[in-house]
């Protein structure tokens, strides 16, 4: 759940970001997803964009993903993630990143930090696991342009999309540097909260080092149009399928 949270909650080579491009999404808007494990429902996803932040005297996105497990998933295993970046409105690259979860046998807060004009990030840990607390803190290697899991996606929805096209972005996951490459597979149409979209299905995939692009168990159908919104994503899982469908636009 934490891996596809992470990944979800994306022309050859590195599009950067300039200040100029036309942001798509606004504080207040609110996107939920039903989770589906083959046909069975198994959680919800709310993404948010929340009132700006400022960090060190810098404007930035407050972005912010929310899921938990419900029904018998939730009897089972209940488990609930809050994912929060805090990417800058001038260059758009990440300036805090926080993972909390809860879980049955386990509290886990994580805390990110990638100050301004360093070559490395700050990386904290708070985790109790059945009662056993530990505290971690480690320094680590960044690039000069990166996403992170959440900002990623919003960052997308900055991008042109056309078919055929690829999308190279850099990302920095647990500590370590990844690539992401978006395929920009084709054009379709899809039902999504009570209407037919125009869309397009993106692939991403994803490469570590030197180690060669991979394909992907994961598909985002996203709009077709200046919102470029996140409609539906389906993931290949071990024992089926896991889906998400936007259900709900709204704002807070």
């Amino acid at each position: 759940m934490r891996c596809l949270l992470s990944f979800l909650i994306i022309a050859v080579g590195f599009v950067p970001f300039c200040q100029a491009q036309e942001i798509p999404f606004r504080a207040g808007e609110v996107l939920q997803y039903q989770l589906k494990w083959n046909v069975f429902t198994g959680g919800k996803i709310l993404l948010t964009v929340q009132e700006d932040a400022y960090l060190e005297g810098e404007r930035a996105f407050h972005l912010q993903a929310e899921a938990e497990t419900e029904g018998m998933f939730h009897k089972f295993y209940p488990f609930r993630v809050k994912i929060e970046s805090f990417v800058s409105r001038n260059d758009f690259l990440p300036l805090r990143y926080q993972y909390s979860s809860w879980a049955p046998d386990e509290t886990r807060l994580e805390v990110t930090s990638f100050p301004r004009g360093q070559p490395q990030g700050k990386y904290h840990l708070d985790q109790d696991k059945k009662g056993n607390k530990r505290v971690k803190d480690e320094m680590f290697d960044v690039s000069d342009f990166f996403q992170d899991p959440l900002s990623v996606l919003y960052y997308i929805r900055t991008q042109e999309l056309n078919v055929g096209e690829q999308i190279e972005i850099p990302l920095s996951v647990d500590r370590k540097n990844y690539k992401i490459l978006v395929n920009v597979l084709r054009r379709t149409r899809i039902k999504a909260v009570g209407k037919t979209w125009n869309a397009f299905i993106l692939e991403p995939k994803v490469s570590l080092g030197e180690t060669p692009f991979k394909f992907a168990s994961l598909w985002i159908w996203v709009s077709a149009d200046a919102a470029r919104i996140p409609l539906y994503f389906s993931s290949r899982a071990p024992l089926g399928v896991i889906s998400g469908t936007l259900i709900k636009i709204g704002d807070d």
